[in-house]
C-alpha cells in the first residue's frame, strides 16, 4: 500500500544574529542585511523589468522598487528581434505598460526622475498617452525621452505616427516639470505650446521629416528661448539650408549630427561652451559665440562633401579665436588636404586631438592648425592601424603636402607630442623631426606602435581617450623619445635622442587624451 508522502516546504534559513538590543533573526539572503540605500543602487544599476521583477522577492524590494530614479520600457525588451515587426510586439509593450500603472491599494507613491519610451507607432497608443501624463504629473517625472521605432519589416498597410501628447499636459503646473524632452521619429507639439514649457533646459530632436522647413527649426529656437543644451541629430533639412542660432543666452550646449544644415550660424549665443558637428553643415561661424571653449568635429570626407558641396577647413575654423580645446575626426578622401592654410588665427587654441586618421594620409596635415595656434600646448594624434590590403597603395595614395622649411615655422608654446599609431614610415619620421625641431618648448614626445581611441558615453561628442596597447621600440639612427638641449648663448639650439646616460624615461603603456 503505498504511502502519500505531504509536499516539501522551503524552509528559508535563518541566522542568529548578535545586536546590541538583545539579539535577533535575519534572513540568510545576502540581500536583508544591506541597507536601503545600497539596495536602491543597485536596483536603480538594472534594466526596468528585472528591476520590476526583483520587486516580487519581498515587500521591501517593491518599496524601494517605487523609488527608481529612472524607467525605461521598450519593445525591443518584450520579444525577440524576429516579432519587431508584428502587432504582437506593440500588445506586449501595451500590457506591460497596462500592468505597471494599474492602482495599488496601501503601497508609497512611486517616484522617479527619467522615462524612456521605445514603441512602434500603431492605431492605438493610448497606453503611451497615459504613461507620460501619470509620469509627469503623479511621479514628477521632468526628463521624458520618447522614441518610436521603425519596424525592421515593414508590412501591408496604414502607416502610423505618434504626436507628443501635449494636450494631456495642459495645466502649466505640468508643463512647467519638464526639464529636458527627447523626440526622434515623432512630432513635437506647435511652437507656439513649447512657449508653456518654462523649465525645458534640454532639447533633443532626432529623426524628423527629410522635407521639414527650415521655420520649423527657427520657431522651435523662438520658442523655447531659456534652452541650455540642444541636440539636432538626423534632422532633414532644405538643401543649403543655414540653422542660425539667435537669441539664445542661456545655450550653452549645441550638437548637429547628420543634419541637412549647410551653415551653422551662431550670432548670439554669449553662454555657448560647447559645439559638436558631425557629418555636417560644412560651415560655421562664430560670431557670436565668445565663450566658446570646445570644438568637435567629426566629418567623413567623401566625394559629395569635398567637390560637390566646397568643403574647406577654413571653413570650420575661420572665426574661433576663443575655442581652447579642438578634437577632430576626419575620414575618407584625402583631396581636401590641399585646401590651404587657415584664413584667421586661432590665439585661444591650447589643445588639440586628431582621431582615426587614416593610415594613407600625410599625418603632417596637423601643422595648418598648429601653425594657426600660437598657444597651442599639446597636440595628440591617432592614426589607425594600416591593414594588409591596403599595405601596398598606402605610399600611392598619401599625397604629401609641400611645406616651407622649418625655421619660417617656429614654435613658442606647444610642450607635448603624442602619436598613437606610430609605424615609423617616412611621412611621420619627417613629421615628428619637424615639430621637434619647430617647437622650443617641446618637453615631452610619447611615440606609440599600437592603440585605439576611447568615446565616452553620454560624452561621447567631447570625451576622447587616445589608449595605448604598447610603446614603439626607438629605432636607432631614427626617432624615438626626444629631448631639447638649452639653447647656446648665442641663440642655437638642437635635438637629441635619449642614449645610455639614463635622460631618457621608459616608453609609456597609456596616453590619455
Amino acid at each position: 500500500m503505498a504511502v502519500e508522502t505531504p509536499p516539501r516546504r522551503r524552509v528559508r534559513r535563518r541566522v542568529a544574529a548578535a545586536a546590541d538590543d538583545g539579539g535577533g533573526e535575519v534572513d540568510d539572503d545576502g540581500l536583508s542585511v544591506l541597507p536601503d540605500e545600497l539596495l536602491l543602487v543597485i536596483l536603480g544599476r538594472l534594466d526596468t523589468r528585472t528591476a520590476l521583477a526583483a520587486a516580487a522577492l519581498s515587500r521591501r524590494l517593491d518599496r524601494l522598487a517605487r523609488e527608481i530614479p529612472a524607467l525605461e520600457f521598450s519593445v525591443r525588451d518584450v520579444l525577440p528581434p524576429r516579432y519587431h515587426a508584428c502587432r504582437r510586439a506593440i500588445r506586449g509593450v501595451a500590457d506591460c505598460v497596462s500592468a505597471f500603472m494599474e492602482p495599488r491599494v496601501a503601497v508609497a507613491p512611486r517616484r522617479a526622475k527619467r522615462l524612456r519610451l521605445e514603441f512602434f507607432a500603431a492605431r492605438s497608443t493610448g497606453f503611451v498617452e497615459d504613461l507620460i501624463a501619470m509620469a509627469v504629473g503623479a511621479w514628477g517625472v521632468g526628463d521624458l525621452d520618447i522614441t518610436v521605432v521603425k519596424p525592421a519589416l515593414v508590412e501591408q498597410g496604414p502607416c502610423y505616427t505618434f504626436c507628443f501628447p501635449d494636450h494631456r499636459l495642459s495645466a502649466e503646473s505640468l508643463r512647467s516639470r519638464v526639464r529636458s524632452l527627447a523626440v526622434s521619429n515623432c512630432f513635437l507639439p506647435p511652437p507656439s505650446e513649447l512657449r508653456h514649457y518654462a523649465a525645458l533646459a534640454k532639447l533633443v530632436l532626432q529623426d524628423t521629416h527629410p522635407r521639414t522647413p527650415l521655420a520649423f527649426y527657427r520657431q522651435v529656437l523662438d520658442a523655447c528661448p531659456r534652452l541650455r543644451a540642444l541636440h539636432l541629430r538626423r534632422c532633414g533639412a532644405p538643401w543649403y539650408a543655414a540653422l542660425v542660432v539667435d537669441g539664445m543666452p542661456e545655450l550653452r550646449e549645441l550638437v548637429v549630427d547628420g543634419c541637412g544644415f549647410h551653415t551653422v550660424d551662431l550670432r548670439a549665443a554669449p553662454a555657448l561652451e560647447r559645439v559638436a558637428c558631425v557629418d555636417g553643415p560644412v560651415a560655421l561661424a562664430f560670431g557670436g559665440a565668445p565663450r566658446l571653449a570646445r570644438l568637435s568635429l567629426t566629418y567623413e570626407l567623401d566625394d559629395r562633401l569635398v567637390l560637390v558641396r566646397n568643403w574647406r577647413l577654413f571653413g570650420l575654423l575661420g572665426d574661433a579665436p576663443a575655442m581652447a580645446e579642438l578634437l577632430v575626426r576626419f575620414t575618407g578622401e584625402p583631396k581636401w588636404m590641399t585646401s590651404g592654410p587657415l584664413r584667421s588665427p586661432l590665439p585661444g587654441l591650447r589643445r588639440l586631438v586628431v582621431a582615426d586618421m587614416p593610415s594613407n594620409w600625410d599625418v603632417s596635415w596637423p601643422r595648418v592648425i598648429l601653425e594657426a595656434a600660437p598657444c597651442l600646448e599639446v597636440l595628440h594624434i591617432h592614426v589607425q592601424e594600416e591593414e594588409e590590403d591596403d599595405a601596398g597603395t598606402t605610399a600611392a595614395a598619401a599625397a604629401e603636402i609641400p611645406w616651407p622649411p622649418a625655421e619660417s615655422a617656429r614654435h613658442e608654446r606647444l610642450a607635448e607630442l603624442a602619436v598613437v599609431g606610430f609605424a615609423e614610415t617616412r611621412g611621420q619620421v619627417g613629421f615628428v623631426r619637424h615639430v621637434v625641431e619647430a617647437c622650443v618648448a617641446l618637453r615631452r614626445v610619447v611615440l606609440v606602435r599600437r592603440g585605439r581611441v576611447v568615446v565616452g558615453g553620454e560624452g561621447r561628442y567631447w570625451d576622447w581617450k587616445l589608449v595605448a596597447a604598447e610603446a614603439a621600440a626607438p629605432r636607432e639612427g631614427e626617432v624615438g623619445r626626444w629631448r631639447r638641449r638649452r639653447r647656446a648663448p648665442d641663440g642655437g639650439g638642437g635635438v637629441e635622442r635619449g642614449g645610455e646616460d639614463g635622460d631618457t624615461e621608459p616608453g609609456e603603456e597609456r596616453v590619455e587624451a
